[in-house]
C-alpha cells in the first residue's frame, strides 16, 4: 500500500487484490480470476483466504480488496497524497519504520505517513517541522491525537505489517508556515565579468593576425 501514499502515480497489478502471488515471468505473472484448473496456478498459496484456484476468485469481502478500497478513499480525500511534496522522516536500519511526509503547496498541511514493516510493533520518533502542535490520526490504529514534542518529533508507534494496517497516516491540525517571503532586492551576481586580458595570449595575436591578413 506503500505504491498508494508515495510519490508517483499508484498502480496496483491485476489480482493483488485478491491476493494472487503468480510464478513469475510474462505467461505465468498471475493467475485467472475465474475458476480454472491450470496445473501450474493450483500449487500457488494465495496471500489473505483459503481459497485456492481452482474458486472463482472475484471476491469483494477479500481483506486485501477491502483494504485497497479504504486506502483508494482515503487517497481520494486528501490531495497532498497525490501532488503534495514528499519529505523523508525517518528510516530504520534494518526491518522497522519508514515514515515520511506530504504537504500540499497550497493547503500546507504536513500528512506523516508512517509504515512499518517488521513483525513487532515499533515506536519511532519522526522529525516533523513543528514543535508542540498537534496532529490528527487519519488512518490506521493508534490514539486519536498525538502532539508532537518540544525538539520537533512526532512520537508514533506503528502496529506490525498485517493484511489490514500497514500504514499510519496523521495530519497536522493546522497550515504550516512554510510560505516564502519575497525578496525586496535582486540578489547580487555571482559571476564575475570577464575581464580584458592586457598582454594577448599567442591564440589572440595569431587571430588578429589572421584578420589583417
Amino acid at each position: 500500500m506503500h505504491l498508494i501514499v508515495d510519490r508517483g502515480h499508484p498502480v496496483g497489478d491485476y489480482g493483488a487484490e485478491q491476493g494472487f502471488t503468480g510464478d513469475g515471468g510474462d505467461k505465468d505473472a498471475r493467475e485467472d480470476m475465474f475458476a480454472n484448473a491450470v496445473p501450474v496456478y493450483e500449487d500457488n498459496d494465495l496471500i489473505g483466504t483459503d481459497a485456492t484456484t481452482s474458486d472463482d476468485n472475484f471476491d469483494r469481502r477479500h481483506p486485501l480488496y477491502r483494504a485497497i478500497r479504504d486506502f483508494a478513499a482515503v487517497y481520494d480525500r486528501h490531495p497532498a497524497l497525490r501532488s503534495g511534496a514528499q519529505i523523508h522522516r525517518y528510516s530504520s536500519d534494518g526491518p522497522g519504520v519508514y515514515a515520511f511526509s506530504r504537504i500540499d503547496r497550497d493547503e500546507r498541511i504536513d500528512y506523516v505517513v508512517a509504515l512499518n514493516n517488521s513483525e513487532q510493533a515499533q515506536t519511532a520518533s519522526i522529525p516533523t517541522y513543528v514543535a508542540k502542535r498537534p496532529f490528527q490520526r487519519v488512518y490506521g490504529q493508534g490514539a486519536d491525537q498525538v502532539r508532537s514534542a518540544a525538539n520537533t518529533t512526532l512520537p508514533l508507534t506503528v502496529p506490525p505489517r498485517s493484511t489490514r494496517t500497514t500504514f499510519l497516516l496523521w495530519t497536522l491540525l493546522r497550515k504550516l508556515d512554510l510560505r516564502l517571503k519575497k525578496s525586496r532586492s535582486t540578489p547580487p551576481n555571482a559571476t564575475p565579468k570577464p575581464t580584458r586580458s592586457s598582454a594577448p595570449n599567442s591564440s589572440q595575436r595569431s587571430a588578429r593576425s589572421r584578420r589583417r591578413s
